[in-house]
């Protein structure tokens, strides 16, 4: 166990670092005003020496952190939803964010929007490509299954969307395959 205060925590992501025998941790945990909060976390690959920052407190929910360490820049990803679940009679506005920090680092920056209000449904899984500096991501836009990649060199954002049916889409699931550059996806429809 490693987290011991009063207030829920969820969803946690984790990435390794070999080079320094680390984990890097990012998880949501509510605040003392029942807002949705990101924090990051570290620890040796026992689970020793955890060390944890709260790295968001805006009024705004935020939902499924993810993570990615690259280590050819030796920066570690963060990516997290703003929004609340999307409700079954209506639709809440949902973006993507994107913020960066050294390992070294206690807070993270250059934060930046990836996807705007009404951009991203639900949940977006993300791979590195080293080889070509990118990262990948999966996950529903507008009911659709979308693939995205993000240059990092350029900061250049792309998508696509792969589905253009009536029918609903969700949540994806992503393997990427570096060396054949393939996203595979498996989504329920």
């Amino acid at each position: 166990q490693q987290t011991f205060s009063p207030y829920t925590k969820y969803e946690p992501s984790f990435a390794i670092d070999e080079s320094r025998n680390k984990i890097y941790y990012a998880f949501k945990a509510m605040d003392d005003n029942d807002v949705w909060q990101i924090w990051s976390a570290s620890s040796d690959l026992e689970g020793n020496n955890w060390q944890e920052v709260k790295q968001t407190d805006s009024s705004e929910n935020k939902q499924r952190p993810a993570i990615i360490y690259d280590p050819k820049s030796d920066l570690i990803y963060y990516f997290y939803r703003i929004g609340s679940e999307m409700g079954a009679s209506e639709r809440i506005p949902n973006r993507l964010e994107m913020a960066i920090k050294k390992p070294t680092e206690q807070n993270w920056y250059d934060k930046r929007e990836l996807i705007g209000n009404d951009g991203i449904d639900d949940t977006a899984n993300v791979a590195l490509d080293s080889s070509r500096h990118l990262i990948v991501f999966a996950y529903t836009k507008n009911n659709q299954v979308t693939t995205a990649s993000l240059n990092l060199d350029s900061g250049k954002f792309h998508e696509t969307v792969h589905t253009k049916t009536q029918e609903m889409n969700f949540i994806p699931n992503l393997a990427y395959d570096e060396s054949t550059e393939l996203v595979y996806i498996v989504f329920p429809r």
